[in-house]
């Protein structure tokens, strides 16, 4: 289970936790992705078109609700599927939410259930219980996003250092195309060689 993190809002990590889920199930991995953000759900809003459903994680807490019965199945083309836990509708304050046993419990067991689970979690650096979710995690997913400041990749760091957890990685996001990529065509044709026009 891997947490994908930004410092701040804008840095792009709901897209960067979309397109690498959508391209694992395509692959015939079985995902699931989690959206942690309660305070956005916008990882909900991309795969499903709304940001409200009727079942989520706090519905499995709260209620009893079994995980299948909470999880939305999104259909990709070529007959894929990628499930999705999104927030749910019960009232929570979500940073006592995030702390309690029950929570933990259900993210230790969807290592059994999945191949690959990615979580939507708000950005470390302004939401106080991203955190607790980061702890349920193996290890984050860093994203960076191009023209980020300094000072808020080194607060970043310094918050991963003191929390005591090792990224698996970085996503630089938002990097401009070299000059020669964004001026040739030859990468982008789909056919290549002569084409033979008349057949005898």
């Amino acid at each position: 289970m891997f947490a994908v993190i930004s410092g701040g809002q804008g840095d792009g990590k709901t897209v960067v936790v979309a397109n690498t889920g959508l391209a694992a199930a395509r692959l015939g991995v079985k995902v699931l992705l989690i959206d942690a953000d309660f305070g956005d759900q916008r990882l909900t809003e991309l795969l499903s078109g709304s940001r409200d459903t009727d079942r989520g994680i706090t519905e499995v807490v709260e209620q009893g609700v079994p995980l299948r019965g909470a999880v939305q199945r999104v259909g990709l083309t070529g007959g894929a599927s990628i499930d999705m836990l999104s927030r749910g509708k019960t009232a929570v304050s979500a940073p006592d939410f995030f702390r309690t046993q029950a929570v933990q419990e259900v993210f230790d067991t969807l290592g059994g259930e999945y191949d690959l689970v990615l979580v939507d979690v708000p950005p470390l650096l302004h939401v106080a219980y991203a955190s607790a979710i980061l702890s349920y995690s193996d290890s984050p997913i860093v994203v960076v996003s191009r023209g980020g400041s300094v000072s808020s990749l080194e607060e970043l760091a310094g918050r991963l250092t003191f929390l005591e957890t090792d990224p698996i990685g970085y996503v630089y996001n938002r990097a401009p195309l070299r000059d020669d990529r964004a001026h040739g065509q030859g990468s982008m044709k789909d056919v290549l060689g002569r084409a033979d026009t008349e057949r005898h």
